[in-house]
């Protein structure tokens, strides 16, 4: 690119003294990039369309890279500033963000790339893109490494650049003022970050990022953000009872103040608790906790749909079919009311509920609803639902209990044409 200026050493931002830079740019992109040379590249490339379309600046903090990964980003940067690493995402992004010359302010992780930058850069070509505050775009989370199933989550990593603007955490860093216009862009970024070549990656991933979560609950205990992030890495490392304590501890405190955030809090913890005991196999209390929270006129439903989908795991699993259809009935009334309403989705979804509708659920929820009313003698459910399965999908995931039961049911009723069951 254009230019290229080193700055070293380790600078220490007050956290209210900020950005004051005149804004000759549109656009500053940000990258910290501490030394993954193959993801590295395939992020920075990803970028060049952008670069190239927009008014901007990409600006990358080396955080610790080696010679290969260094001259890798002197090909692709306009500036690059080195930066000591203290444990604290937030001090390495705020050192950046200070630098930033742009009036909106984009960053990237280096192990994500945009799939299809267009949007990105339409975006940015709008007159008024300029009037939004925050925004971001959706991070596909790749589930193995070809890439065959993955989620789509939204992350906020877009701000207008302002003397207030500024990060907050030492890891899962976000930014603060979190207000106003809000903007998802429909761009894409690939990561296989949360894929691991073994359970001791994953392992040595989440006792580098526990501690740190553990130091901003002591610093900062009022702030629900942290044990919700904290349940996050519990649950990658498949400790459920710790993932049930945090949740239900965490659940009860989002009770002491009734506002719009607490209860986002308190949807996503419900959730986790339910994902927990039924990790755990213990369907009593998966049914005891969705129908306690059902009865409750504050729940959001996504939450409670998300909980719904382990109560009819619990239900058919304990031979309860009628509940079992109920709760696949709330279910399916939630997805057709908001699932595919990605402001409601945003707004009700959290870290245990932001996947409540996606295929894979839809697929299995079919399956326990067929496979209940076959139970049952109504085979109602099975004209009405066997088509909605998704077939499409680079995999298909179905239920066992539905592919035995429709065998034996086929076994024993054999084909009739004229039923009107086929």
């Amino acid at each position: 690119m254009t230019s290229l200026s080193v700055i070293i050493g380790l600078i220490v931002l007050d956290e209210v003294t900020m950005n004051n830079k005149p804004k000759t740019k549109l656009l500053t992109i940000s990258l910290l990039c501490c030394g993954r040379p193959d993801t590295t590249e395939r992020c920075l490339k990803s970028l060049m369309p952008i670069r190239e379309a927009i008014d901007s600046e990409l600006q990358i903090v080396d955080t610790g890279c080696q010679p290969e990964t260094r001259a890798l980003i002197e090909k692709y940067a306009d500036e690059i500033f080195e930066f000591q690493w203290v444990n604290d995402f937030s001090a390495a992004r705020n050192f950046q963000l200070n630098q930033a010359n742009g009036k909106m302010f984009l960053f990237i992780d280096d192990d994500e790339w945009f799939l299809d930058p267009k949007p990105v850069i339409d975006f940015f070509k709008e007159p008024n893109c300029t009037t939004y505050n925050i925004g971001g775009y959706f991070q596909r989370n790749y589930f193995d490494f070809e890439g065959k199933e993955y989620q789509d989550i939204e992350v906020i990593r877009m701000c207008s650049v302002t003397p207030e603007t500024r990060f907050l955490g030492k890891v899962h860093e976000y930014i603060l003022p979190a207000e106003g216009n809000t903007m998802f862009m429909e761009a894409y970024a690939g990561h296989f970050g949360y894929v691991y070549v073994s359970d001791e990656d994953n392992l040595k991933h989440a006792q580098r990022n526990i501690p740190l979560i553990k130091e901003m609950m002591e610093e900062d205990p009022d702030n629900l953000r942290w044990p919700y992030q904290l349940a996050q890495e519990v649950k990658a490392i498949h400790d459920y009872q710790y993932l049930y304590d945090i949740c239900k501890e965490s659940y009860e405190r989002t009770k002491e103040k009734e506002n719009n955030e607490n209860l986002r809090y308190r949807g996503s913890f419900f959730g986790g608790m339910g994902l927990a005991l039924n990790e755990m196999k213990k369907y009593q209390e998966v049914i005891a906790l969705y129908e306690k929270e059902a009865a409750n006129p504050t729940v959001m439903e996504m939450p409670l749909a998300r909980v719904a989908f382990y109560a009819a795991v619990a239900y058919m699993t304990l031979g309860d079919d009628a509940k079992c259809i109920e709760a696949c009935e709330y279910y399916l009334n939630i997805y057709e009311k908001i699932g595919n309403d990605k402001m409601q989705t945003y707004l009700q979804g959290g870290l245990f509920s932001y996947d409540t509708f996606d295929h894979i659920k839809l697929n299995l929820v079919y399956c326990y609803i067929m496979t209940a009313g076959i139970n049952r003698n109504d085979y109602s459910y099975l004209t009405r639902f066997y088509r909605k399965i998704n077939w499409q999908g680079n995999v298909v995931r179905l239920s066992r209990s539905f592919l035995t039961t429709l065998v034996d049911f086929s076994a024993k009723n054999g084909y009739k044409k004229n039923s009107g069951m086929y």
